[in-house]
C-alpha cells in the first residue's frame, strides 16, 4: 500500500512540475507566477530563471545616458577589434570586457548580451533565494514576507541595466553567506571572483577576511560601528593609501571616484534628486540599522546558532565599512545596498522564530519606508521591461518590438 501511494507521490508530483513548463511557453509571466508561489519546487526555481533569462532577451535599452546604453554602444565598438586590441584596453574590471567581445564575435545585437548578464545574475540571484527559504518554515507570516519583499526588491534582475555593480553584489553575497552561515570557507573563492565583475569588491573582500581570521570579536567590532556613525571620514587616507599600493588602473579608478569635481557632480546629482528619493534611502539605512541592534538585544535572551552569530559580527564590520565609506559619495552609497541585504537576511532569521499573525513593532516602524523603497526599485525596473513580455506566447514580442512596461504605466 505504501509503495503504490509513494509512486502515486511521485507520478503527481513530475506531472505538476511539467505544468510549470508548459504554461511558461503558453503565457510566459502566468507560468512565471505560478511558479512564483511555488520556489520551493525546483522546477518552479528553474521556470523562473528561464524567465529572468527571457526578460533579459527582451530587455528596452532605448534610453541614453544610461549604463546599459553605454555597455550596448561598447559591444558594437568591440565588434572592431582584435584580441590583442581589446586586451590592451581592458583595465579592473576583467569580466563585463571579456563578455562583450566575446558576444560581439558573434552578434552586436545586445539582446544576447543582456540575456547573458540576466543569467548570470539571476543564478546568483535565486540562489540567494533559495537560501534564505530553506531557513523558514512554509507556515504563514506576515512580518517575514514584508522583509522578504524587501530583499528581493533591494537589488532585482532589473538592476541588471548597471551590470557590473548588481551583478558582483550577488555573487558576493552569496559566497559570504556561505562562509558565515555555513561555515564553507571554500566560498571564499566565490567572493573574490566578485572583484573581477567590479574593481571596489577587494575592499569588502579585505573585509571578509579580516573577519575570517578574527572570527566574532564583537568587543573590538561595536566599538569601530560606534566611531563610524562619528566619526564617517576617518579612514579616507586609509583608502587613499590602499590605492596606491595597489597602483595601475586600481590607483586610477579610485581618484576618479574620490576627485573633488566628481564628488561635487555626485553631491549635486543628490540635491537634484527627489526629496523622498533622498529621505528614503537614509531612513531604510537606519530603520535596519535599529532593527540589527533590536534583534541583538532581544538574542541576548533567545538561544543563537553560530551562523546568526558570525553574520551579526560581519554586520558590525560592513556597517563600519559604509560608514567610513561615505566620505567618498559612491563608494559609501553603493555598498548601503550590499549592507542592506545582509541586514534584512539577519533580521528575517530572526522573525522566523517568532509568531506572524500580526505585525511586529519594528515592521510598524519600517513599513512606509519599505513600501517607498518597493515602489521606487519596481518604478526604476520598468524601464527596462518588455511590456510585451507580459502577454500570452513565448516570443511573441520578438515580432512586435519594445515597448517598455514604464510607458504603458507612466506616460
Amino acid at each position: 500500500m505504501n509503495s503504490r501511494f509513494e509512486i502515486w507521490n511521485y507520478y503527481t508530483r513530475n506531472n505538476r512540475s511539467v505544468y510549470f513548463y508548459i504554461l511558461f511557453f503558453i503565457w510566459p509571466f502566468v507560468g512565471f507566477l505560478s511558479a512564483v508561489f511555488n520556489f520551493r519546487d525546483q522546477n518552479a526555481r528553474r521556470v523562473i530563471y528561464l524567465f529572468l533569462i527571457y526578460y533579459g532577451f527582451l530587455f528596452v535599452n532605448d534610453t541614453v545616458g544610461i549604463d546599459s546604453y553605454s555597455y550596448s554602444l561598447k559591444l558594437v565598438e568591440n565588434s572592431y577589434l582584435s584580441f590583442s586590441e581589446f586586451w590592451s584596453s581592458v583595465d579592473t574590471d576583467i569580466v563585463e570586457p571579456l563578455i562583450s567581445f566575446l558576444i560581439s564575435r558573434i552578434t552586436t545585437e545586445d539582446s544576447l548580451y543582456f540575456a547573458f548578464w540576466a543569467a548570470f545574475m539571476g543564478y546568483f540571484y535565486i540562489k540567494s533565494i533559495e537560501m534564505l527559504s530553506e531557513k523558514f518554515d512554509p507556515s504563514f507570516n506576515i512580518n517575514r514576507i514584508i522583509f522578504v519583499v524587501l530583499f528581493i526588491f533591494i537589488s532585482p534582475i532589473t538592476d541588471i541595466s548597471g551590470i557590473r555593480m548588481p551583478t558582483a553584489t550577488w555573487v558576493f553575497f552569496y559566497g559570504a553567506m556561505r562562509v558565515l552561515i555555513n561555515g564553507d570557507k571554500k566560498f571564499l573563492l566565490l567572493t573574490l571572483c566578485a572583484s573581477l565583475i567590479h574593481w571596489s569588491f577587494i575592499t569588502v573582500n579585505l573585509l571578509l577576511f579580516v573577519y575570517v581570521l578574527m572570527g566574532n570579536k564583537n568587543i573590538i567590532y561595536i566599538p569601530i560601528a560606534v566611531l563610524s556613525f562619528v566619526l564617517p571620514g576617518l579612514l579616507s587616507p586609509l583608502f587613499s593609501l590602499l590605492s596606491v599600493k595597489f597602483g595601475g588602473s586600481v590607483q586610477e579608478r579610485y581618484s576618479g571616484y574620490s576627485n573633488e569635481s566628481y564628488m561635487e557632480a555626485v553631491i549635486a546629482a543628490k540635491e537634484n534628486a527627489s526629496w523622498f528619493m533622498k529621505v528614503m534611502n537614509e531612513y531604510m539605512f537606519y530603520f535596519l540599522i535599529l532593527g540589527i541592534i533590536f534583534v541583538f538585544v532581544i538574542s541576548l535572551k533567545m538561544q543563537k546558532t553560530k551562523g546568526e552569530s558570525n553574520l551579526f559580527s560581519f554586520l558590525l564590520l560592513l556597517v563600519s565599512f559604509v560608514n567610513f565609506g561615505s566620505a567618498i559619495p559612491t563608494f559609501g552609497g553603493r555598498y548601503r545596498y550590499v549592507f542592506y541585504l545582509f541586514a534584512s537576511f539577519f533580521i528575517l532569521l530572526f522573525f522566523n522564530k517568532t509568531e506572524g499573525r500580526k505585525i511586529h513593532p519594528i515592521n510598524m516602524v519600517g513599513l512606509l519606508p519599505i513600501l517607498v523603497f518597493v515602489m521606487v526599485q519596481f518604478r526604476i525596473g520598468t524601464g527596462s521591461i518588455n511590456a510585451w513580455m507580459l502577454c500570452p506566447v513565448f516570443g511573441l514580442p520578438l515580432f512586435i518590438g519594445d515597448l517598455s512596461l514604464s510607458s504603458v504605466l507612466f506616460n
